[in-house]
Protein backbone atom coordinates (compact mmCIF):
# COMPACT_ATOMS: atom_id res chain seq x y z
CA UNK A 1 0.00 0.00 0.00
CA UNK A 2 1.13 3.52 -0.78
CA UNK A 3 2.37 5.59 2.18
CA UNK A 4 0.26 8.72 2.65
CA UNK A 5 1.73 11.90 4.09
CA UNK A 6 -1.12 13.01 6.35
CA UNK A 7 0.30 16.53 6.68
CA UNK A 8 -0.24 17.27 2.98
CA UNK A 9 -3.25 19.14 1.64
CA UNK A 10 -4.05 16.21 -0.65
CA UNK A 11 -4.08 13.69 2.22
CA UNK A 12 -7.85 13.80 2.70
CA UNK A 13 -8.48 13.16 -1.00
CA UNK A 14 -5.95 10.33 -1.03
CA UNK A 15 -7.43 8.64 2.05
CA UNK A 16 -11.00 9.01 0.75
CA UNK A 17 -9.98 7.58 -2.63
CA UNK A 18 -8.25 4.65 -0.88
CA UNK A 19 -11.36 3.95 1.22
CA UNK A 20 -13.57 3.97 -1.86
CA UNK A 21 -11.17 1.63 -3.69
CA UNK A 22 -11.32 -0.77 -0.71
CA UNK A 23 -15.14 -0.66 -0.72
CA UNK A 24 -15.14 -1.36 -4.44
CA UNK A 25 -12.74 -4.32 -4.04
CA UNK A 26 -14.62 -5.84 -1.12
CA UNK A 27 -18.01 -5.48 -2.83
CA UNK A 28 -16.86 -6.56 -6.29
CA UNK A 29 -17.48 -3.12 -7.80
CA UNK A 30 -20.64 -2.13 -5.88
CA UNK A 31 -19.87 1.08 -3.96
CA UNK A 32 -23.44 1.39 -2.64
CA UNK A 33 -23.33 -1.92 -0.73
CA UNK A 34 -22.54 -1.19 2.94
CA UNK A 35 -19.38 -2.49 4.57
CA UNK A 36 -19.91 -3.21 8.26
CA UNK A 37 -17.22 -2.05 10.67
CA UNK A 38 -16.54 -2.90 14.30
CA UNK A 39 -13.72 -0.81 15.70
CA UNK A 40 -14.17 2.77 14.47
CA UNK A 41 -15.18 5.10 17.28
CA UNK A 42 -15.94 8.71 16.43
CA UNK A 43 -15.34 11.50 18.95
CA UNK A 44 -18.11 14.00 19.63
CA UNK A 45 -16.01 16.91 18.37
CA UNK A 46 -16.46 15.52 14.85
CA UNK A 47 -20.12 16.54 14.97
CA UNK A 48 -20.30 19.84 16.91
CA UNK A 49 -24.11 19.81 17.00
CA UNK A 50 -23.94 16.60 19.06
CA UNK A 51 -21.60 17.82 21.77
CA UNK A 52 -20.70 15.26 24.42
CA UNK A 53 -21.85 12.28 22.37
CA UNK A 54 -19.54 9.70 20.83
CA UNK A 55 -20.41 7.21 18.13
CA UNK A 56 -19.27 3.98 16.59
CA UNK A 57 -19.22 3.96 12.82
CA UNK A 58 -21.13 0.78 12.06
CA UNK A 59 -21.24 0.83 8.25
CA UNK A 60 -19.84 2.78 5.32
CA UNK A 61 -20.95 3.03 1.69
CA UNK A 62 -21.07 5.54 -1.17
CA UNK A 63 -24.22 7.32 -2.25
CA UNK A 64 -25.33 7.68 -5.87
CA UNK A 65 -23.04 10.72 -6.31
CA UNK A 66 -20.00 8.84 -4.96
CA UNK A 67 -19.87 10.61 -1.58
CA UNK A 68 -18.74 8.50 1.38
CA UNK A 69 -21.57 7.95 3.86
CA UNK A 70 -21.84 6.09 7.12
CA UNK A 71 -24.23 4.84 9.78
CA UNK A 72 -23.37 5.99 13.29
CA UNK A 73 -24.53 4.30 16.49
CA UNK A 74 -24.42 6.36 19.67
CA UNK A 75 -22.12 4.98 22.37
CA UNK A 76 -24.62 5.18 25.20
CA UNK A 77 -26.40 2.73 27.41
CA UNK A 78 -29.45 4.95 27.80
CA UNK A 79 -32.81 4.03 26.32
CA UNK A 80 -32.88 7.09 24.07
CA UNK A 81 -29.57 6.40 22.32
CA UNK A 82 -29.88 6.41 18.58
CA UNK A 83 -28.48 5.72 15.17
CA UNK A 84 -27.83 8.23 12.43
CA UNK A 85 -28.17 6.62 9.00
CA UNK A 86 -26.39 7.85 5.88
CA UNK A 87 -24.34 10.62 7.50
CA UNK A 88 -21.85 12.31 5.15
CA UNK A 89 -18.49 11.35 6.64
CA UNK A 90 -16.13 12.82 4.05
CA UNK A 91 -15.51 15.90 6.21
CA UNK A 92 -14.41 13.85 9.23
CA UNK A 93 -11.03 14.41 10.79
CA UNK A 94 -8.22 12.68 8.91
CA UNK A 95 -7.52 10.54 11.98
CA UNK A 96 -11.02 9.02 11.74
CA UNK A 97 -10.64 8.45 8.00
CA UNK A 98 -7.35 6.64 8.55
CA UNK A 99 -9.05 4.46 11.21
CA UNK A 100 -11.65 3.50 8.61
CA UNK A 101 -8.94 2.72 6.07
CA UNK A 102 -7.04 0.64 8.63
CA UNK A 103 -10.15 -1.38 9.50
CA UNK A 104 -10.79 -2.06 5.81
CA UNK A 105 -7.20 -3.15 5.25
CA UNK A 106 -7.58 -6.49 6.99
CA UNK A 107 -10.23 -7.84 4.63
CA UNK A 108 -9.91 -5.65 1.57
CA UNK A 109 -8.82 -8.30 -0.89
CA UNK A 110 -11.57 -10.31 -2.56
CA UNK A 111 -11.77 -13.81 -1.17
CA UNK A 112 -10.89 -16.52 -3.61
CA UNK A 113 -13.13 -19.52 -3.77
CA UNK A 114 -11.00 -22.57 -3.06
CA UNK A 115 -10.79 -24.91 -5.99
CA UNK A 116 -12.47 -28.18 -5.19
CA UNK A 117 -11.08 -31.24 -6.80
CA UNK A 118 -13.61 -33.81 -7.76
CA UNK A 119 -12.08 -37.02 -6.44
CA UNK A 120 -14.20 -39.20 -8.72
CA UNK A 121 -12.98 -37.53 -11.92
CA UNK A 122 -9.41 -37.10 -10.70
CA UNK A 123 -9.30 -40.84 -9.95
CA UNK A 124 -10.53 -41.67 -13.44
CA UNK A 125 -7.98 -39.30 -14.98
CA UNK A 126 -5.15 -40.93 -13.04
CA UNK A 127 -6.26 -44.41 -14.15
CA UNK A 128 -6.58 -43.44 -17.81
CA UNK A 129 -3.30 -41.54 -17.91
CA UNK A 130 -1.40 -44.46 -16.32
CA UNK A 131 -2.78 -46.94 -18.80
Amino acid sequence: MKVINISSVEARKEVLAAIKRKIEIINNGDLAEPIYLKKVRIASKTFPWLEGVSFTLTAIFCDEKGALRGDLAENSKSMDSGIIFGQNIESMDISHLTKILAELGGNAEPKETPKKSNSFFSGILKKTSNG
